[in-house]
């Protein structure tokens, strides 16, 4: 056996395979993409699956026929138990003794390490036995690559492919994949009052307690039912109008930009408003949610980065989840989680339920950031980046906001580099 030791590193794939062996394991996003990159048009896709991912691997299914490339792909989803070095032996061996004299390829990204190791162990010496052209895959999460090895007349060629946006998966695909139910339209892609939000984030620093004391007296003084934080009836708040009017020079310059941006005239809005779809909209709206029209708007004007999508206010229904705004690249997906309080403990714990959630839905590949009104961001990033070993951990602060396009294109770019 020769081993070519030297690593062809590109940004193409010119390797396919007739059948691929892929391993299942818990997250079945890096399966979808090294199997569009590596199967032949019209191949099989074998799915090696424990008896706990087996659910995983019948959604992969269903959400690959949806896509084109997988319209004539024929799909072999097959049990084993993944704690038994035999039957991964076993099931690895009849899968490659079936296919003699055709080109083998072997994924084992997902899966137990026990599984990957026996089956790359038979697989390595079935195909080298019988002279059968073969490529073992992984997906490096750590710089977005393929990383590939052919097996061709005894020799080994390894190769790392950057894919940046190779694959595209969109984030109902990923909804999908993890068996997360949701309406017909999950999420929103077109920011509500882009502009206005924009010019908040250049004021907020220096005017953030004036912003929340009007809030207070106007949107929760007159939209709220007394002592709690609830609307009140849609009659009611369908006659109450907001007086957009204030003494500090910027917040003005914003009550200005809102009502532009409405069509409107005056100082006394209406609550009610028909771009905001209701008056409880609205008024999220001006109590925190424009910081992520703000970041999605952010997000949408970066387009040298090709997103396959920007969305925003997303939910599902089972389980019951809500993410605040997500870019996708390639099958690359950025999470960021917006809030406009300052207070430690709250800040954190959006930044812990982002990061639990971006890993579940978009895999190791994924990134995730907190955006925040948090005076001290740079050491909250450094404290949580040495409690839980992570160096993905990413916030921007509130002194960030006003170049906060910038300060999320650094933080894209680095993690695209990865």
């Amino acid at each position: 056996m020769k081993l070519v030791t030297d690593e062809v590193q590109n940004t193409t794939l010119d390797i396919r395979v007739e059948h691929l062996i892929a391993l299942v394991g818990g997250n079945p996003l890096p399966i979808a993409v090294s199997a569009e990159l590596l199967l032949k048009p019209g191949g099989t896709l074998t799915l090696l699956h424990s008896p706990d991912s087996s659910a995983v691997a019948q959604r992969l299914i269903a959400v690959l026929k949806n896509r084109p490339f997988f319209e004539a792909v024929r799909f072999d989803p097959r049990e084993l138990d993944e704690s038994s070095p035999n039957i991964i032996r076993k099931r690895v061996t009849e899968v490659l003794s079936k296919n003699a004299g055709k080109s083998m390829g072997l994924d084992y990204t997902g899966g137990t390490k026990a599984m990957a190791a026996h089956a790359y162990a038979i697989f390595e010496k079935h195909c080298q036995e019988n002279s059968q052209q073969a490529v073992s895959s992984y997906l490096d999460a750590r710089n977005h690559s393929l990383r590939t090895e052919l097996l061709k007349n005894g020799v080994h060629t390894p190769k790392k492919v950057y894919l940046s946006n190779s694959v595209k998966i969109f984030m109902k695909e990923m909804m999908a994949l993890h068996g997360w139910s949701t309406q017909e339209n999950p999420f929103q892609s077109r920011p509500l009052l882009p502009s206005s939000a924009m010019k908040l984030t250049q004021i907020f620093a220096d005017t953030s307690e004036i912003w929340k004391t009007w809030l207070v007296g106007e949107v929760e003084g007159k939209c709220f039912k007394d002592g709690k934080k609830q609307y009140k009836s849609k009659t009611h708040l369908k006659a109450q109008t907001l007086n957009f009017t204030s003494e500090n020079a910027q917040i003005q310059e914003v009550f200005a930009a809102i009502t532009a941006e409405l069509g409107l005239t005056g100082t006394q809005i209406c609550a009610v408003q028909d771009a905001a779809g209701s008056a409880e909209n609205f008024c999220d709206w001006l109590r925190g949610e424009w910081l992520e029209s703000a970041v999605a708007q952010c997000l949408c004007g970066m387009t040298d980065l090709n997103f396959n999508e920007v969305c925003f206010d997303i939910n599902t229904r089972d389980p019951q989840i809500q993410l605040d705004v997500a870019a996708v690249r390639g099958h690359q997906a950025f999470f960021v989680s917006c809030t406009t309080d300052s207070k430690k403990d709250l800040t954190k714990s959006k930044l812990l339920e982002i990061r639990f959630r971006a890993k579940q839905l978009g895999g190791d590949e994924a990134a995730y950031c907190l955006v925040c009104c948090y005076k001290d961001a740079i050491e909250l990033e450094a404290e949580l980046r040495k409690d839980l070993e992570d160096r993905k951990v990413h916030v921007i602060g509130i002194d960030g906001l006003v170049d906060l396009s910038g300060r999320l294109r650094q933080w894209i770019d680095k993690e695209i580099k990865g």
